[in-house]
Order: C-alpha cells, then structure tokens, then sequence
C-alpha cells in the first residue's frame, strides 16, 4: 500500500505486545502530536498480520515517538512513586488527574471506582507478583533514555521487540578521569504483556529472581513504553453485570486481550470503536467487519494464587470466522516463509 510506514518489528512473532506499541504508537501521533490525519492498518491481518502507519514517513516517526518518550514518563511522578495504585482515594483520583493530563488520560483505563469503596484494577495490569507495575514502568523508562533511544525505536518498530537470552543493552558512562568509558549493561522491568514472561515460571526456576537478568527473554524497554501509551484507549466502564473494559473479555475472572487488525486504514477513533466492540464480535461474529480481524491473547495466572505464576498475556490466537477467514486484504498474503 503506497505511503505506509510497514513496522516489521511489530509482527506475529511479537503478539500481543506488538499490537499494543502500534496501537500505541498511533495514540500518541494523533492525541499528543495532533497528527490527526494519522491511519493505522494491517497487512495480512488475518494470517500475518503486520502493523502500518499511514501519514507519516520513517523520519519523523522516530523522532517523534523518541521526543515524546524521552519526555514524558509513563504515569505523573507521584502516581509512579506509589506502592499500588490501587490505594489511591477518590480525592486522590480527581486532584492527580486535575494536576496532569497524561494521569488524566490513563488513569479511567487503570482504575474504576466501585460503590462502596474500592476501586477495580486494570486487566491489563499484568506486574501483580514479583514487580510493582510503577516500578518495572519507572525502570522501563529510564533504561530507554539511558540507551540510545532512536536506535532502540528502529529497532523495535523495524527488527523485533524481544530482547533473546544473551542480548544485553549496553550504556557507557565515563570514568572519574574523564579519559576513559565504561560500558555496562542496562536491567529494566519486566511486564507481562508476552508469552516469554512466562517461560522463565513454566520452563525454568519456579523463583524468576532466581535467573540471571540476562538469560531471560525480555521486552525491549522501548516497546514496553509504546505498548504502555496504548493503555488509554482500553478503559473501564461499569456494566449490569459488573466492570467491563474496552478490548477485554472476560469471562469468570478469566480476561483476554482482544487486539483488532483492520485490514483498511483507520483512525484513532474508529480504533477505539473497534476495541469496544470487540466483545461483542465473540458473541455474534457477523457484526463484525469483515475487512477487520481479530486475535485473542488470554491472561493466565492468578493474582491472588501463590502456587501459579503472576498473570501474563499469553500467543495471540485469530479468532474463528466465517468463509471470510481467508480473504484476500491490502498488500497481499504472505506467508511466514
């Protein structure tokens, strides 16, 4: 398609945390950039998909995305700062969101108060375990400004965003002489939003503190936050029966990831539609469009159940169609070969 930006690093093989950082990515060209012409499609959405941007060239992608992550953190400082979110009041809410645009953005997908008292937590929220949520954010962050932050967007958005056993980022820092560098390897958080989180519990040390940081598979920090800045376009509603989120089914405590791949450009608000009505493409399948597929990424592990790993979003999966399951889309079909 003539005029997309295709982010090959943001492929199958990188599901469901590379559909987050294109979403993502999309959200903050069009809501904190003002590229409002910016579209977002997919190639071979139903075998292969693979995300594109349309309305922005490669330069001015990077040096975007790297001006805004480099600035902003992922949440206020003081939302960072905190032990749980979860603990934070009503009044809390209302004065962080007053005092900051971004808290004001994110925190109606992380926490919906309920009657009573209490709040209700983000699906998404995978860190409930070994690592706080703000900690492995906060880590995440300063690890991506510590490196070279165009190279690691290039890097995510065009190779990959795993990190294999073995591949460390690298920061120099200078010796008291000044003469001389040295370099040392950069450790980050780690959030649950791929399968590989979940390897070290199910085919590793039952303790992942136990693994040396760097034999393990990891996120690339700079996809975390592009995954993160997604975050806002997934928030909580109350239903009849109960809390419902947008772009999570979640049957008996039980949450998928449903990530939408349009095959035809679109906006930022029809994404958001997409994201909301995704639920409902479980129940009745012809409601949903046919140019749109869709994947599946469950959540195993229970927050609350020592004995299982700390939840994490597993392989996104399509989610069964009708005869338009192998349709032709925009750019083709290409298989994994």
């Amino acid at each position: 398609m003539k005029g997309v930006v295709w982010l090959e690093g943001l492929g199958l093989e990188g599901f469901p945390v590379a559909a987050l950082a294109a979403y993502g990515a999309l959200r903050l060209l069009v809501e904190e950039e003002g590229m409002k012409e910016v579209r977002l499609v997919f190639r071979d959405p139903y075998s292969y998909p693979v995300p594109g941007l349309l309305g922005v060239g490669e330069g001015e992608l990077l040096c975007r995305l790297a001006r805004r992550l480099r600035r902003a953190p992922p949440l206020g400082e003081e939302l960072l700062g905190r032990e749980k979110l979860e603990d934070l009041s009503l009044e809390e809410m209302g004065r962080l969101a007053a005092a900051d645009p971004r808290t004001r953005r994110f925190l109606p997908a992380l926490l919906l108060p309920l009657p009573g008292g209490g709040v209700f937590p983000s699906p998404l929220d995978t860190s409930k375990g070994q690592q706080r949520l703000t900690k492995a954010l906060r880590e995440n962050w300063e690890a991506a400004r510590r490196v070279h932050l165009l190279k690691g967007l290039r890097r995510v958005l065009f190779s990959g965003v795993l990190l294999g056993p073995g591949e460390a980022l690298w920061t120099w820092a200078r010796q008291r002489s000044g003469a001389t560098r040295r370099r040392s390897p950069v450790e980050f958080g780690l959030v649950g939003w791929h399968p590989s989180q979940y390897r070290q519990w199910a085919e590793g040390a039952r303790e992942p503190n136990s693994l040396d940081f760097r034999e393990k598979t990891r996120i690339h920090p700079v996809a975390t936050l592009l995954a993160w800045e997604a975050v806002p376009l997934f928030f909580l509603y109350p239903a009849p029966d109960g809390v419902r989120a947008a772009g999570i089914h979640d049957p008996e405590e039980r949450p998928s990831l449903l990530l939408p791949a349009p095959g035809h450009p679109v906006s930022l608000r029809t994404l958001q539609a997409l994201l909301l009505q995704a639920p409902l493409a479980l129940q009745d399948p012809r409601a949903w469009p046919p140019e749109v597929a869709l994947w599946r990424s469950p959540r195993l592990g229970h927050p609350k159940r020592r004995e299982e790993p700390y939840p994490v979003y597993m392989e996104a999966r399509p989610v069964p169609r009708g005869p338009e399951a192998g349709a032709q889309t925009p750019g083709g079909s290409r298989g994994r070969g």
